[in-house]
Parts: C-alpha cells; sequence; structure tokens
C-alpha cells in the first residue's frame, strides 16, 4: 500500500466518523420528538439496542456475504436501506396514510 493510499483511507475515515457522529445525534433527536415526552426513554434505548445490535451483527455477516462473492455486503446492504425507506415512508408517524390510519386520540 503507498502512502497515498493511507491519506485516502485516513480522509475516508474522518469522514465517516463526522458523519456517523452526526446522524447519531439526528436520529436521536428525531426519535424522541416523534415519540413524545411519555415515551422518549423507552424509544431512545430501544434505539440504542438495535444500533449495538447492528454493530454486533453487521461485521460477520458481512464477512460471510463477502466469502460468497465481493460484491455482496454492499447489495445487502442496499437492499436494507431500500427497506427501510419504505418503513419510514408508508409507517412513519409523519407519514399522511399513517396518520390517516391511526388517527390521534384526543385525552
Amino acid at each position: 500500500m503507498s502512502i497515498g493510499n493511507i491519506y485516502i483511507l485516513f480522509l475516508g475515515l474522518v469522514f465517516v466518523i463526522f458523519s456517523h457522529s452526526v446522524l447519531r445525534v439526528t436520529m436521536s433527536s428525531s426519535v424522541a420528538g416523534i415519540a413524545g415526552k411519555e415515551k422518549s426513554g423507552e424509544s431512545l434505548g430501544i434505539m440504542s439496542s438495535i444500533m449495538a445490535l447492528a454493530m454486533v451483527v453487521a461485521p460477520p455477516l458481512a464477512g460471510i456475504l463477502f466469502e460468497r462473492h465481493q460484491s455482496m455486503p454492499f447489495l445487502f446492504s442496499a437492499f436494507f436501506v431500500f427497506l427501510s425507506f419504505l418503513v419510514m415512508k408508508f409507517f412513519s408517524p409523519r407519514s399522511k396514510k399513517f396518520i390517516e390510519e391511526n388517527p390521534p386520540v384526543a385525552f
């Protein structure tokens, strides 16, 4: 590996670290806002648990997929990104369809 490639690697790592830190704060804020005051702690705990589980399961799974074919981890990831987009599009509390099917309850 040449010196130029190492600089590109470190530049990419800085970008990933910065992006992940911004994404984590944005996701936490969104989850807490959607859940409301009463359920924000529970929702943030569930979100943190799911993220931790993903950090444990994803690397070995990516290794297994990479052994089958080099592009499999990327295709698998793209599928789940698309699936999560669909879930957020149609089942998010901010979605118009979700609000129409589940009207807010007045107390």
